[in-house]
């Protein structure tokens, strides 16, 4: 869309996408000024339900006037397309600042700044019945100025509309990791549960690590609903015991036993922070006093010139016996940087209908990263395609558009969202929404691909049977080549890709010449910064890298 001018808005670029709307730069000509404008995906737009959270979206966020809140400048229509006119912020996301640190939290007063800026945003939504349902960094953006404002109220439930709820009840909406106890069990949720989150953002504002942190979906939304977080200042000892009150009391499990209003967040680490300021003031002023010795007690020089120990030495004795007995009594095993996460099985069977068969391959089952959606591919005669379950339901339906009759040997792979996945029928590269909708074509392929991976960086990366990996823009363009054969090696295919957690390195296989199994190839790896290759396995194929640190791979007789 960009270059289009629809209605009075020329489209200058893309800057956003999820599943609930498509975000674009544009200039508004009347009113000369630069906005941004969500659109309804194309994929969803024939979705009435899609359509009235959209909207509700709209209304929900129109009604709040507050500078910690995203301004909506109106709902416009052109033709079937419908969008929001809303303010453009420039700045980056809460998400980018706290990665420009590492993983090591905000600096203390910064974080209370952006903690207040937030709770006074909510307290003003919720105010008026309004509950975000999805606090996350990604939905929080810091401008340039350092003025904090929340976005994205797609998920937000008006209490007005409990009679014609748009969100189904029983369902969990919000995000992994964010989301609150009652949220996770599908219960009916209030303002509290906004409250949970922000102090889940918080923990992870000051931590630098979120409070809740199972390996998969399933253990994490088991710590969030029976583990109690760590105090953050087992995490980070120079944490402020007050802040740790603060954060754990928006974290209690029952609604009733957290705050009861945001607003209350909001007062508590304003106080926190005046009460700092004037600590830190009388430090200064204490350090800048001229030293004054009364004769009322001997100077620590003194008393050891007469033989006897200084009070502040006995004191220090007495505190530091009371601490190594306190330490004794209720130590126990502890590995730095370690947790122990309970293990929760998952379990669940799919019943196929009739002449519908599952092949049996590496890439045929896959589940989305956000664990809501599990995709398979089926045969019905010589057809293959890709099926399409949603983890909380026991019906599944064809992803449109990845029908194959030419080749059963189809790949797929979800976004890292989970909100789209990409799939290769024939010699194409397509993808789809999770929601439903038509097939969008990505690029079209030299021939048909060996392996797909959807990474972080927002490209596609696949190899082909004599090929180097390449990889191509989400949004589409023209492959390009990522690793270099090496031919004087015998090297004649890198194929089953995978983009490495740092977002530069891919892990991939290599075949050589005339070896036919699993056992005659290697595993190796790219340096994303050097572009040198390693070969890290000899015998073995289809590896992927997985969170525990480890690198699982096939062996057999089909590569």
């Amino acid at each position: 869309m960009t270059g289009q001018v629809i209605l009075h808005y020329s489209i200058l670029e893309k800057i956003g996408e999820g599943g609930m709307g498509v975000v674009y730069k544009a200039e508004d000509t009347t009113l000369k000024r630069t906005v941004a404008l969500k659109f309804l995906p194309p994929q969803v737009s024939a979705s009435e339900t899609d359509k009235a959270r959209f909207l509700q979206e709209a209304q929900a966020a129109a009604a709040l006037n507050h500078p910690n809140i995203c301004t909506i400048y109106g709902i416009e229509t052109a033709g079937d397309q419908t969008f929001i006119a809303m303010e453009f912020i420039d700045g980056k996301t809460l998400r980018e600042v706290m990665d420009a640190n590492h993983g090591s939290g905000l600096p203390r007063a910064r974080a209370i700044d952006i903690g207040i800026q937030i709770a006074d945003g909510l307290a003003v939504a919720h105010e008026k019945g309004i509950v975000h349902r999805d606090i996350k960094p990604e939905n929080i953006m810091v401008r340039k100025d350092g003025i904090v404002q929340i976005m994205d109220f797609g998920l937000a439930k008006l209490r007005a509309s409990r009679a014609s709820r748009l969100t189904k009840e029983g369902s969990t909406i919000g995000t992994a990791g964010y989301m609150s106890p009652e949220q996770v069990q599908g219960q009916d949720i209030d303002h509290r549960s906004d409250i949970f989150s922000v102090g889940v953002l918080l923990y992870e504002l000051f931590a630098g690590e979120l409070p809740f942190r199972g390996v998969h979906e399933t253990a994490l939304l088991y710590e969030i609903v029976n583990v109690d977080p760590p105090p953050m200042s087992v995490v980070k000892p120079s944490i402020d015991p007050e802040l740790d009150r603060i954060v754990l009391e928006c974290l209690q499990k029952e609604p009733d036993e957290r705050y009861q209003a945001v607003k209350d967040v909001s007062k508590d680490l304003k106080r926190f922070k005046r009460e700092s300021s004037r600590a830190r003031v009388s430090r200064t002023f204490t350090a800048q006093r001229p030293a004054v010795q009364t004769a009322s007690r001997p100077s620590a020089a003194a008393e050891a010139k007469a033989g006897r120990t200084p009070v502040r030495w006995i004191r220090l004795v007495i505190a530091f016996a009371a601490g190594a007995a306190l330490v004794a009594a209720l130590w126990q095993p502890w590995v730095p940087g370690v947790r122990v996460i309970p293990r929760v099985p998952m379990r669940f069977t799919m019943k196929l209908r009739d002449s519908i068969a599952i092949p049996i391959g590496g890439a045929d089952i896959a589940i989305s990263p956000d664990g809501k959606f599990v995709s398979f591919i089926t045969l019905r005669g010589t057809v293959a395609m890709i099926m399409l379950r949603p983890m909380d339901r026991e019906t599944y339906e064809p992803v449109s558009g990845s029908e194959d009759a030419t080749n059963t040997q189809l790949y797929q792979s979800f976004s890292p969202d989970g909100q789209w996945i990409s799939f290769t029928p024939g010699n194409m590269l397509k993808k789809a929404s999770v929601f439903g909708g038509s097939a969008v074509t990505v690029a079209s392929l030299a021939a048909q691909p060996r392996g797909l991976w959807w990474g972080a960086d927002h490209r596609i990366y696949f190899g082909y049977i004599n090929s180097p990996i390449y990889c191509v823009a989400e949004d589409g363009g023209t492959p390009e080549p990522v690793t270099q054969l090496d031919s004087a090696g015998g090297e004649i295919s890198h194929r089953f890709p995978q983009l490495l957690p740092d977002g530069k390195s891919v892990l991939y296989t290599v075949k050589f010449n005339n070896i036919t199994t699993f056992d005659d190839a290697a595993i190796a790896v790219r340096d994303g910064k050097t572009g040198r290759q390693t070969m890290l396995i000899r015998g073995g194929s289809f590896a992927r890298y997985v969170p525990t640190g480890h690198i699982v791979y096939g062996r057999g007789n089909f590569i």
